[in-house]
Formats: structure tokens, sequence, C-alpha cells
């Protein structure tokens, strides 16, 4: 059971929970129904009718969490790839999932904020360096030049 648990995606083992807390109320109204003598046409419409709710229930929750998984790893990929750009749109109402891609958002605002400040930052040293006198050498740990002003 627990190697299963982890090849199912997590949008897959919510489903299935959503399945089997359909599945079971639905057998068991069927045993009833059989035990009360009720007609077989009506257990048969009530079966049809249950299991097309139950798989619709099942449905909704798989793509609902599956797009809002999507949408939250596209937007942490992107600022992986240091694209800040991207927002996620969080639903009217708040819940847990709203929060998260409101604290992504913040978050891809706050990077693009530093980014635009380290370059500022580089333009503005840049400058300098070129502007002074004398020789500047800025060396990485392996030896190698990475900054020489005109001078040097």
């Amino acid at each position: 059971m627990h190697r299963l648990r982890r090849k199912l995606s997590y949008d897959v083992r919510l489903t299935l929970a959503v399945l089997i807390a359909g599945v079971l109320p639905w057998l068991l109204l069927l045993v009833s129904l059989r035990m009360a003598g009720v007609s077989g046409y009506l257990i048969a419409l009530v079966a049809v009718l249950h299991g097309m709710v139950v798989a619709y229930c099942a449905y909704y929750v798989y793509s609902r969490t599956t797009f809002q998984l999507r949408t939250v790893s596209n937007l942490l990929e992107a600022m992986v790839r240091g694209d800040y750009s991207l927002r996620g749109t969080p639903a009217a109402q708040q819940d847990g999932l709203s929060e998260l891609i409101d604290l992504i958002n913040r978050l891809a605002n706050t990077l693009s904020g530093q980014k635009l400040e380290t370059r500022e930052s580089q333009l503005l040293l840049n400058r300098v360096i070129s502007q002074v006198d004398f020789a500047i050498l800025i060396v990485d740990d392996g030896g190698r030049i990475g900054v020489a002003n005109p001078a040097a």
C-alpha cells in the first residue's frame, strides 16, 4: 500500500479518495434498496444517477487539483529560471491555494525588485570602475578576471 501511494500522484490519490468516499455509500444504498424489496428498475436508476454524481465529483476534484498544481508549478518554474513576470490569479474566495498563489506573487514582486536593484547597482559600479584612473581587476575564485576597467 505504501509503495502504491508513492507511485500515484497527489491529484490521483485525491481523486481515488473521492471515488472511495462516494462508492461505499452507493453500494450500501443499493444493498439496502435490494433488501427492502424495491423494484429493480428503481435500483438501477438510483445506481446510475448516483454513479454519475460520484463520477462527476471525482472528475471535478481531479481537474481542479491538476489545474491548480500546474499553475503553482508553472509560477515556481518561471521564478527558478529568473522570469518574475508571471503571476497567478487567486480565486475570489480566499482558500489555502489562493493564499499560496498570493504569496508566490508577492515573492515574484520582491525578487523582481531585487533583480532590478542588483542590475542598477552593477551598472553604477561598472560606470564608476570605468571612470577611475587606476587599474581595477576583479578576479573570481578560479583566478579568472571578471571585471577590468580601461586603465587595467
